[in-house]
């Protein structure tokens, strides 16, 4: 992809919004920036026409890379993708006005940062599990932003429930589902935090597919979430869902010690069991996996594509994205004799698809060690595992060696 004239439709066709502290987002990998939402009772396709979208437009409609984009832009250029499914959902479609008129073909919702697990890549925005560990052990030293607690993200957790059900977010979705280009949405993906633990879940999902009874529905789950509360709510899930239109997004990359040390707050046992379940609810073609390439998921990969394909699901159908914030968790940080054998073996195989296969070949070509962001690693995985007494021996040698 060329930085000379930089088009990509999602900056019209996606939008996300989260309904918890008020920010959209013009896809998933840009940054998620204030926005009063109340401006919406003017016009609901008001929140598509942020200022700072129309900025960004504007710049995009003037061939110039925007800000928002030069993570894509600059990882692609170099045989990265960031994001292999967004890439590929990028249509040849071009915009001429900075301004929307309709509802985005595409659009995320974040629902809340309620979430059990606290992911090692993770953090208070989108884990009220973080939140909760930080609140009562203090700030980790290592120089993590993800990891600090601000402001709102203690307000957000103490939001009362019965509050957040009649929040001017929730007052914005029922707006949008019933406005008269709501058929027109392809697909929805409802995020968290755990979507699952979210005890309006099941209302919201109503809402869209009785308003729109042909788009895809998506629901990301890290399966964290105790089997009578999955159970019962996959139960009303299908009850609702009349027309096959909800799909399930798994997020996982690891499997065994290896997964309970990345994904804590779940056994992989536990993981295991649920998500077997949900391929027998589900069914194949309406379960997806979501994983992200990262120094510690290069660990195990392998195994986990295998484990994909011994379930009858094809290890290549796998979405990924490339982990780049925090950088010391990155894989282009780290010296090429940490991962350089295992990315080696994977490409060896027949598990990857081609997307993913030309981004781990060009991340050994441009890997280099930069030492501050290791010594980030080694303060930040040694105060992570010390916290939740975490064996590190489950890790190699060479990584260990740090």
């Amino acid at each position: 992809m060329s930085t000379d004239r930089f088009n990509c439709n999602l900056k019209w066709d996606m939008a996300g919004i989260n309904l918890s502290d008020q920010s959209i987002a013009q896809c998933c990998r840009t940054d998620w920036l204030p926005y009063d939402l109340t401006e919406s009772k003017k016009d609901i396709i008001s929140i598509f026409n942020a200022e700072h979208l129309k900025q960004d437009r504007e710049l995009m409609l003037n061939g110039t890379v925007p800000k928002s984009c030069t993570n894509c832009v600059e990882y692609e250029k170099n045989g990265i993708e960031i994001q292999n499914y967004l890439l590929a959902s990028r249509e040849n479609i071009v915009h001429t006005t900075t301004q929307k008129q309709t509802l985005p073909p595409r659009l995320d919702f974040v629902l809340h940062n309620f979430c059990n697990l606290t992911c090692v890549y993770c953090g208070p925005i989108f884990s009220s599990s973080w939140t909760k560990e930080i609140n009562d052990n203090g700030t980790y030293k290592s120089d993590n932003v993800k990891k600090t607690i601000k402001i709102k993200d203690l307000v957000k957790n103490k939001i009362p429930l019965t509050e957040y059900k009649k929040s001017t977010s929730f007052q914005i979705l029922d707006k949008l589902a019933k406005h008269k280009d709501f058929n027109q949405v392809k697909k929805i993906t409802l995020l968290g935090g755990e979507p699952l633990v979210n005890p309006y879940l099941i209302d919201v999902c109503k809402t869209i597919l009785e308003n729109n009874p042909t788009v895809e529905l998506w629901i990301t789950t890290g399966l964290g979430v105790p089997d009578k509360t999955l159970f019962n709510k996959i139960e009303q899930l299908k009850e609702i869902d009349k027309n096959n239109q909800i799909g399930m997004n798994v997020s996982v990359e690891t499997t065994g010690k290896i997964f309970e040390f990345i994904r804590y707050g779940i056994t992989w046992e536990d993981f295991d069991r649920r998500f077997r379940y949900l391929i027998d609810q589900f069914g194949k073609d309406r379960i997806s996996i979501m994983t992200v390439l990262f120094v510690l998921g290069m660990m195990d990969y392998k195994n986990f594509l295998e484990y994909l394909n011994s379930l009858g699901l094809d290890s290549k159908d796998c979405q990924f994205g490339y982990l780049e914030d925090p950088m010391y968790l990155s894989l282009l940080s780290f010296d090429q004799n940490i991962v350089k054998e295992r990315i080696n073996d994977l490409l060896a195989t027949d598990l990857l698809n081609e997307s993913t296969r030309k981004t781990l070949e060009n991340t050994l070509t441009q890997q280099k060690a930069n030492t501050k962001l290791n010594q980030q690693f080694v303060e930040y995985i040694q105060e992570f595992s010390q916290r939740r007494n975490l064996d590190l021996t489950i890790f190699p040698k060479e990584l260990l060696e740090l």
